[in-house]
Order: structure tokens, then sequence, then C-alpha cells
């Protein structure tokens, strides 16, 4: 995610403000950190990451990450902790619908869940050994379709007239950097 910062923030200026790539590795950098320290249980390690990306990342995509990530957190702690292909996909299942009932936005408004209920769909229709490459996959084709998409949602909404060049939206481009790096 570090990585693509340039590639974010180009695509962001588009329609934004141009600074997706910058907020995103400002998130990246502090969920390596969350990683990186033993967490007692995985609800935990997973509020902690919703925690970081409100604060370190900010802007309206650190919230709404953070949103997903606490309540995928909260599926996991009433779930008694089990973190199997089957409740990972889940709970992330639960972050996906309080992004959507929370940001007003749904498939087709050209945003991150665009690119991320794809990629769910593909984890709850494939065995574990393949649903993060074939999630990773639903990711980018989410993306890429997004070039075609009027914006519906977030601040791109604003500027749609501006995507004259068909870019993909940022934060779709975004997920699925992170599902091509959970397959790789």
């Amino acid at each position: 995610m570090v990585k693509a910062e340039a590639e974010l923030n180009e695509l962001d200026a588009i329609t934004g403000d141009g600074d997706c790539g910058s907020t995103v590795r400002a998130g990246a950098e502090a969920v390596l950190s969350v990683i990186e320290n033993e967490m007692r249980s995985p609800s935990g390690m997973l509020f902690r990451i919703a925690n970081v990306l409100e604060d370190k990342m900010g802007g309206s995509s650190g919230s709404l990450l953070s949103l997903l990530f606490t309540a995928f957190a909260a599926d996991i702690k009433i779930n008694n902790e089990q973190i199997d292909h089957l409740d990972l996909t889940r709970g992330l299942g639960a972050g996906i619908r309080a992004m959507m009932e929370v940001g007003r936005a749904s498939r087709g408004d050209r945003t991150m869940l665009d690119a991320l209920i794809p990629a769910h769909e593909a984890l709850e229709t494939s065995n574990k050994d393949t649903a993060v490459e074939n999630a990773a996959r639903a990711a980018e084709e989410g993306a890429q379709l997004t070039k075609t998409l009027t914006a519906k949602a977030g601040r791109a909404s604003y500027c749609k007239d501006r995507n004259t060049s068909h870019a993909p939206d940022a934060g779709a481009v975004m997920i699925s950097h992170v599902f091509a790096a959970m397959a790789n």
C-alpha cells in the first residue's frame, strides 16, 4: 500500500483532492505497526486497526475503513474469536454493511464498495484454498469497472464532470491493491 501512494494520489486528483495515496500510506504504516505487535485476540487486533485507521488515516476513507474494521471486530468477538475462512468472510460482510448504512453508498456508486463487494462475494463463493486469489481478481475487476460509472457518493460526486479520462476510482483501486497484497 505504501508503494501505491503516487498512483492513488494521481487518481484521486482527477475527481477528488489528490490525497488518497498519502492518507492510505499513513493508514497502512499504522496498520503494519498494529500487526507487528502481539494482540490478545483477533477482535482486539481488528479493533486496534479500526482505531489507528481513524486516527492516522483521517478523511472519509479513514472513517469508513475504521467503521468496517469496527463492525468486523465486533462480529468476530461475538462469534467466540473464530477466524477461519467463513468467519472472516462473515465479519467482512458485517463491515461492508456498516459502511453502506453509515456512508449511504452502495455498489455502482463509484466508491471503494465497487471493489469491496465483489471481493466479498468471491470470498463467499470460493473454497478456502482459492478464496483470496479470487477476491483479489474480483476487487481488480470491480475497481476497473468504476471507470465507466458516474460518482453518486463521496467527494467525487461533487466533481463527477472532471473524470473525462475515465480513470478508476482511487478508493476502489486502493481496495484492489489490498486484496492483491493478501493474495501474494
